[in-house]
């Protein structure tokens, strides 16, 4: 019943590039959101399928939603769905402003009420590479986003970790100014995520690769309060 065999296989109308969606989220109303990016523009993508795996047309623009964060390349880490079906994603920003979050309507439309950027955004003040990156909506309801970072230039040796308020705003009473970095000082982070604890605090894994030796994994807990 699914699109006819099982598979579908959507792309927005009439653009003739390579889609990279790795991010899938189902809707109160069952209707599932897909989002990544599109190669080689690198506009953030994301698109809304009804139960049966064809685009809903009555989603964004034809079914989709392209943009490019702060007019620059990027991509969607992370897709939460909120109580009203809007969409709040976690963002990759491949221009230079880092780690971030916007949010759309459940008509697929960037809700300029959120974020402090006055585009329905917000970006931790941190520099790296950034690819490597998770989003996840506290018990408070408050976002704690983290990933890689490059503070240091090495080419994301760092632990990244920022939270904003409900709002999308930062939270400046977070680490410093809403955001800190933490090096572990034994290679590069890749695959990062993040989970809150029951006592309320967060905790960070990833696979550290080393400078010399084998790949292992990293784990970083950081207080909430």
């Amino acid at each position: 019943t699914f699109d006819g065999d099982g598979f579908a296989f959507p792309k927005p109308s009439g653009v003739n590039v390579e889609q990279a969606v790795g991010m899938v989220a189902i809707q109160s109303d069952d209707k599932i959101l897909i989002a990544g990016n599109d190669n080689p523009v690198r506009n953030v993508l994301v698109g809304r399928l009804s139960e049966n795996g064809s685009v809903d047309a009555s989603y964004s623009t034809g079914g989709w939603y392209r943009a490019k964060p702060e007019n620059q390349g990027g991509s969607i880490r992370k897709v939460l769905i909120g109580p009203d079906d809007d969409a709040t994603l976690g963002l990759y920003c491949s221009g230079g402003c880092g780690l971030g979050i916007a949010r759309l309507t459940d008509e697929g439309l960037l809700d300029l009420t959120f974020g402090s950027d006055d585009d329905g955004s917000t970006y931790m003040p941190v520099s790296g590479p950034g690819r490597e990156f998770d989003l996840v909506q506290t018990s408070d309801g408050l976002y704690v986003a983290s990933g890689q970072a490059d503070q240091q230039g090495n080419s994301g040796d760092e632990i990244a970790i920022g939270r904003f308020d409900i709002d999308g705003t930062t939270d400046s009473s977070f680490g410093t100014d809403g955001s800190t970095v933490t090096d572990p000082g034994l290679g590069q982070i890749k695959t990062v995520s993040i989970v809150q604890v029951p006592s309320g605090d967060v905790v960070v894994s990833g696979t550290l690769i080393p400078r010399t030796g084998t790949k292992k994994f990293v784990l970083a807990a950081y207080l909430t309060q």
